[in-house]
Order: C-alpha cells, then structure tokens, then sequence
C-alpha cells in the first residue's frame, strides 16, 4: 500500500521538525557486554548528527569502529500522548579532516554560542577543551518516528538519507 504524498510530505517534515527542535542526541551502545548510553549536544547537517566528544569517552570507545550504536532524538512531554522521537540505528565516526571540522565547528558555534568559549578558550572561568575532544558524526542507517500522538506503540520507516517515509514493512519491534 503505497504512502499519499501529502502525507509522505507531513512525516517528512515531522521528523525534520523534531530534529531542528531538540538539541540532544541520545546515544546508546554496547561493548562486551556493557550497555552505555550518552546525552550529546548535535549539529544535523547533510543527513548527519555532529557532536563533540572526548575519546576516551565510553560512547566513543564503545562506537568508533566497533559496529552500530543507537540514537534517540525525543521531545519531552509531561503527557504519554504527546511523546514522539526519532528513534535510530547508525554509525559513529570521527570527522578527520581538518577543513571539514573548522566548518562544522563554526556551524556548532552558530547553533550553540556558549561553545566557543570551550572549544577555543577566551574565558578564564571555562576551561579549553580544543586540544580533548574531537569531532564525531553519528550517520543514521535506520531511522524510526514515533508519536504516541498518531498511533500508540507503532514506529513508521523512514529513509535515513531523506527521512521520507518508506512504504510499510515487517517492522520486528512492533509486529509478532
């Protein structure tokens, strides 16, 4: 059963709307049997969630080059039935080039102000971070919208490049 394209339109812009809203990448992953979850600070651009990360951080070591991780964007709600998020399996990596993280850095800047007195020092009450975190990419291969709102429990499919929805499938987390 195909998706109208006014409503492909609508879960589209939904999940754009959300990731331009919140500001919190939650991720999730697992090494040796050690579960971890980290909240991050993001940047989306060009179908990507830039965050910035000490390597020796848990989340880093448990996700850079060891598999997939997870990644939740939600919006909070005091009610179950306003609850929805983005819900996402992917890959982290590190942003090697150098031109490539001082643009994205100046786009984290602009979208967060307070952290270029981190990431480039200037006030003597915050410490430089520059030279120990790195830039990461969290690149979604899955992605899932949820809103309690439309359908309790039910996830739709998205395309992780475009985040338009794809067509109704066997979905293992919500079908027996």
């Amino acid at each position: 059963m195909a998706i109208p394209e006014s409503e492909q339109t609508a879960v589209r812009e939904a999940a754009l709307d959300l990731i331009r809203s919140q500001r919190t990448l939650v991720l999730a992953t697992c090494r040796d049997n050690t579960p971890w979850s980290a909240p991050v600070y993001y940047l989306f651009h060009q179908g990507c969630f830039y965050f910035f990360s000490s390597p020796r951080s848990l989340h880093i070591r448990h996700s850079v080059g060891h598999g997939h991780s997870a990644g939740t964007v939600f919006a909070d709600s005091d009610r179950w039935e306003q609850i929805r998020g983005l819900q996402m399996t992917g890959r982290v990596t590190r942003v090697q080039s150098m031109t490539r993280t001082a643009q994205l850095t100046a786009l984290f800047i602009l979208r967060y102000p307070i952290a270029k007195s981190f990431l480039h020092g200037g006030d003597k009450d915050v410490p430089n971070l520059s030279d120990k975190v790195h830039l990461y990419c969290f690149t979604p291969l899955n992605a899932y919208l949820v809103s309690n709102h439309n359908a309790f429990g039910r996830r739709l499919a998205l395309d992780p490049l475009t985040f338009d929805p794809l067509e109704p499938r066997h979905d293992p987390c919500t079908t027996p």
